[in-house]
């Protein structure tokens, strides 16, 4: 199947070119200004789906596709993207893992062919294998010595315990320590191979010739998605308070709750919001409080990330331990104001002229726009999805950005983090 989307007055979106294989799909944005074409192939696994204790496994399964496969060794690897002049990465989050390369267009062919047989043809070298082990659980660990990483890591199971969106996609070291090769093999396997893979191809690309050689190297590979397994979600107690003792001087804050996924209909209500509350930097209520005018943190903020499955909305600063329980009642009464109160016309219009006036900078290079194709598609948000975007970010109003709040909101309920100095903070929380 091919389709032509056409984006509406006020954007300058190229074309785009959409057609479907077998467990497989091509979006091609042919783009002639400069020589180079941006691939991306976005795989329908993340570590949502890392099975109970081998958090991680995703992760590291990802980070050892580029480490060896059937003809080529990680060094030869390496050299052949070298050779090409390639800008290589892989990506493995909570979703979704996504490989990508960016080449002049002459070494198109040869692009789509090495990236083909790192997904396809995976050596896995037991070498590699513990080599990438040992280096992330060195990240994990290093993440222990950063308040903010132990405070994220508390936050995440808080809100879901620890499976799917419960852990950082690198996973537990307690999980990790206890993956083996077979494990690796097995979900790649079960996962990594599964459909429906997303391909693009932004730049100077014939969608025809693009299709072509995609539909030739994709041949005879993938499988169809298996039945999701349900993951138990209890919700957590409502106003709970975790807290680790850490003699430090500042203490980290994280606070939020479960929020609405990529597709929710209130979603662009809901970022005019944020941005109003804790979003918009040292134009937000949360900034405005917090750090102008009781001077207790350099700043603070509050952020959504919609996913696939849900969302986790969370509001942070950092300050002294004595200031923690001022600077938390403050989030949360200024999360209750937006609620029950109208935000100005003046707040009202910075966030919608920011939030619009940004989102061109997200799609400025070829290779954030090829990146941001896969997404589009993968959420289901679609290529129109700039246009609907401005569209509904324009048509916010006071009384809508109110009813968002009041819906998804409830600060009483909120799940907290402190990592601090608790006999300094004063705060009565169940320690971890």
């Amino acid at each position: 199947m091919r389709r032509r989307a056409q984006v509406g007055p006020g954007w300058k979106l190229p074309p785009l070119e959409r057609m479907e294989g077998g467990y497989y799909l091509s979006i091609a944005s042919p783009q002639e200004e400069l020589p180079i074409v941006a691939i991306r192939a976005l795989i329908p696994s993340g570590s949502w789906d890392d099975p109970p204790g081998k958090e991680g496994l995703n992760f590291l399964t990802a980070q050892l596709l580029q480490q060896g496969t059937r003809k080529r060794s990680a060094e030869e690897i390496h050299r052949k993207i070298d050779s090409l002049g390639g800008r290589f990465h892989i990506d493995a989050n909570f979703d979704y893992t996504m490989v990508g390369i960016t080449v002049l267009r002459e070494d198109l062919s040869e692009a789509l062919d090495l990236l083909v047989e790192i997904l396809r043809e995976p050596a896995f070298p037991e070498e590699e294998f513990h080599k990438r082990k040992r280096r992330l659980l060195g990240q994990i660990a290093s993440q222990k010595d950063r308040p903010g990483g132990v405070a994220r890591a508390a936050f995440l199971e808080a809100l879901w315990g620890k499976r799917g969106y419960g852990h950082d996609p690198k996973g537990l070291e307690e999980s990790v320590q206890g993956i083996e090769m077979e494990d690796v093999t097995e979900h790649y396997r079960r996962r990594l191979c599964e459909g429906p893979f997303i391909w693009v191809a932004c730049g100077d690309v014939n969608p025809e010739k693009w299709w072509g050689m995609l539909r030739e190297a994709m041949e005879g590979w993938g499988h169809p998605p298996s039945e999701e397994e349900s993951h138990r979600e209890d919700l957590p107690p409502r106003g709970k308070i975790l807290a680790l003792d850490r003699k430090i001087p500042q203490a980290t804050v994280l606070m939020g709750q479960r929020s609405i996924d990529a597709t929710h209909p209130d979603l662009f209500d809901f970022l005019v919001m944020n941005y109003i509350l804790g979003g918009g930097g040292f134009g937000s209520r949360l900034v405005d409080r917090i750090r102008s005018k009781k001077g207790m943190a350099y700043s603070a903020f509050s952020r959504l990330e919609a996913l696939l499955r849900g969302g986790i909305f969370v509001c942070g600063f950092q300050t002294e331990n004595s200031n923690v329980r001022e600077a938390m009642a403050i989030c949360q009464e200024e999360a209750e104001r937006i609620r029950v109160e109208p935000v100005s016309l003046r707040e009202l219009d910075e966030a919608k002229g920011f939030l619009v006036g940004s989102f061109p900078m997200k799609i400025d290079s070829i290779g954030s726009f090829a990146t941001n194709l896969a997404l589009w598609e993968f959420y289901g948000l679609g290529p129109e999805y700039p246009v609907r975007f401005t569209s509904s970010v324009t048509k916010a109003t006071v009384e809508s950005v109110m009813k968002t709040a009041r819906e998804h909101l409830d600060p009483h309920s909120w799940v907290s983090v402190v990592v601090g100095d608790l006999e300094r903070t004063k705060i009565e929380a169940e320690r971890i």
